[in-house]
């Protein structure tokens, strides 16, 4: 609304079922009255997922080289009428058994070994009830160039090697 009060008999509901609000501060115009108590799930935006530079994005498993770097990603709800409210539920595939609830909006966790993971994230309202869908981003973390296949089986080949010339 325009304000904070409405006036008396100053209501209206329009041929197109549109309503306007008459206020001490100016008329309102709410389009569409039946979105104002909608429920439906909880919209959530998982954005900024990081390891390092690399940015990993939901619709693709990314892969990413082993490094020094921490794993970071930024959560958010779209439903700005109950956001301190909300809170959210992640974890990662592969590093955490449980899932960690939290209501801070960033995540954050050390630099992971190599391997094939994925983020889970859900947000929660407890107010309302309200759940939204999961979010899942897979990524891989590639092993360093010296705990490769390759490099194992040239260290395999050069102790064969070796015990034979003994």
């Amino acid at each position: 609304l325009v304000w904070n009060d409405t006036d008396s008999n100053a209501f209206l509901e329009d041929t197109d079922r549109c309503i306007w609000f008459g206020t001490s501060g100016g008329a309102s115009h709410i389009l569409h009255p039946e979105e104002l108590f909608k429920s439906g799930p909880l919209p959530l935006l998982v954005s900024e997922v990081r390891i390092g530079d690399a940015e990993l994005k939901a619709d693709t498993v990314t892969s990413v080289p082993w490094g020094h770097q921490p794993f970071t990603a930024h959560l958010s709800t779209l439903d700005f009428t109950h956001a301190r409210q909300a809170t959210f539920r992640y974890h990662i595939e592969g590093v955490d058994e449980d899932w960690q609830d939290s209501p801070k909006h960033d995540v954050r966790y050390p630099p992971l070994p190599p391997g094939k993971y994925s983020l889970d994230v859900v947000a929660v309202d407890a107010t309302t009830g309200r759940i939204s869908e999961p979010t899942r981003i897979a990524f891989q973390i590639t092993p360093p160039w010296w705990r490769t296949r390759l490099v194992y089986g040239l260290e395999a080949g050069a102790a064969l090697l070796l015990l034979l010339l003994l």
